[in-house]
């Protein structure tokens, strides 16, 4: 697509989080990487050309989805603000749900071009009568809290056109401020990443699937995990009792995993953080990529009991939030690690975001739109991402490459995790090294159970004892 210059309204260099994902993106030569798509079923009617309408005005209303991307010929990539642009908006009518899986997966992802279209569209009339609203774009464009917003820009908007009523504008703040800010700030982080990774040298050994044979598949594959209503209960009573959040309680699970696996004890998970704790006016309801993927380093003890570990890891996570802002990339520079090293081979994401779709979720409301239920599907590039789920946090979700992990290893692995914290909101004193480990006779039982997988599968199954 040719950008008419009449048509710019402003050219944006890339923050640091968009030109790492832009890299990886290049270097991968995977059309799907870094696309995500959430997708609604929505149960009542809907009027189609007042909902495009909404999609349309809310597009014009914030900058970075009037976003398109060059970087052939230039010394540096830039984003293009375009002054007026038509967000592509596909209806498709009264379809059969295996086509509209495949149009959905297929076509959008193809059509995704951050040349030309980061974002698309898509609306289909389900047989049964309710609709599939689905919204792919690439996270180059936006995050998980900036689709909030979207969604529900879209749903007032729409539900003021149906009434003929006019509605007030949100202020947004603008990219370049954050961009400008975010530069500042990482100029001046270099002594806190080398201080953060003193005495760091243990590379970090991978979860491995031994079984994988084939290393050609590119897909990924969702297990999820429902925690039972007591499991999940007697998370939040601890919680509560001990002051931590969710995110902190999982990563330290999460670090237990790593270590019982690999037998790191200095190692690093992933964690996404929200990015907008910059002073800038109005950021919160702003779309935009204002996320960051940081590295968590834990230090564990193996004569530490969980309690320990759990305060460690707050504490840790506290300088990062000082810190929030860092370039992946860089971090390796300064800690002297090779670009094609990983600081870190797991991501854990804590889906928790301040806007919230539950007006329209609940079946007694009084808007247009009663969604049903939704999806959220996302490729990145991690092999192994452990996502919290909202609105209780009972349910878990273990995204993995299917050329590393196959389903009977991560089923093993949701197991053993749910066993890790049944374990540790029975007695949180237990020290590291007593969490996780099987009795003689479990462990007998897992060798029964994998020698008989491996018959009927014919392949050999690394089992975790």
């Amino acid at each position: 697509m040719r950008v008419k210059k009449e048509n710019v309204e402003d050219i944006l260099g890339l923050s640091s989080v968009q030109s790492g994902i832009l890299y990886e993106y290049l270097i991968a030569n995977d059309v799907e990487l870094y696309v995500a798509q959430i997708s609604l079923y929505i149960e009542n009617d809907i009027n189609v050309e007042l909902l495009k309408s909404a999609c349309c005005s809310v597009c014009q209303e914030n900058e970075m989805l009037r976003c398109v991307y060059r970087w052939e010929g230039l010394k540096e990539p830039v984003q293009i603000i375009l002054k007026n642009y038509q967000i592509p908006f596909q209806y498709f009518d009264t379809i059969k749900d295996e086509e509209m899986i495949r149009l959905k997966k297929e076509q959008a992802i193809k059509e995704i071009d951050i040349q030309t279209s980061p974002v698309i569209i898509q609306l289909f009339k389900c047989s049964d009568s309710g609709y599939d609203f689905a919204i792919t774009w690439h996270h180059i464009v936006y995050d998980g809290w900036s689709n909030m917003v979207f969604l529900k820009e879209v749903f007032m908007v729409y539900e003021a056109l149906l009434d003929g009523k006019s509605l007030v504008k949100t202020k947004k703040a603008k990219y370049k401020e954050f961009i400008s800010w975010s530069r500042e700030r990482e100029n001046s982080q270099e002594h806190f990443w080398k201080e953060y990774f003193s005495g760091f040298r243990e590379k970090s050994r991978q979860m491995m699937d031994l079984s994988v044979s084939s290393r050609k598949k590119k897909k990924m594959g969702r297990y999820f995990i429902q925690l039972t209503e007591e499991l999940g209960d007697r998370m939040h009573v601890f919680l509560k009792q001990n002051h931590v959040t969710v995110a902190d309680f999982m990563y330290a699970v999460w670090s237990i995993i790593i270590y019982r696996y690999t037998e790191n004890k200095d190692f690093n998970i992933g964690i996404t953080m929200s990015g907008r704790t910059a002073d800038i006016a109005d950021i919160n309801q702003s779309i935009g990529l204002f996320i960051q993927t940081l590295p968590l380093r834990i230090r564990l003890d193996e004569n530490e009991d969980f309690r320990t570990l759990l305060k460690n890891i707050t504490d840790t996570k506290r300088k990062l939030l000082d810190c929030e802002l860092g370039n992946l990339i860089r971090i390796k520079n300064v800690v002297g690690m090779q670009s094609k090293e990983n600081l870190f081979t797991s991501l854990v994401v804590m889906e928790n975001y301040p806007v919230s779709l539950e007006p329209w979720m609940k079946k007694e409301n009084k808007h247009s739109i009663f969604i049903e239920s939704y999806q959220w599907i996302e490729k990145n590039n991690y092999n192994l991402l452990l996502g919290i789920l909202p609105p209780d946090y009972h349910t878990l979700v273990l995204q993995y490459s299917k050329m590393f992990y196959s389903e009977v290893y991560v089923s093993r692995l949701a197991e053993y995790l749910q066993r890790i914290m049944d374990q540790v909101l029975a007695n949180p004193c237990l020290c590291t090294k007593e969490i996780g480990v099987y009795t003689s006779n479990e462990q007998v039982m897992m060798l029964q159970e994998a020698n008989n997988l491996e018959k009927s599968l014919d392949f050999e199954i690394d089992c975790f004892l």
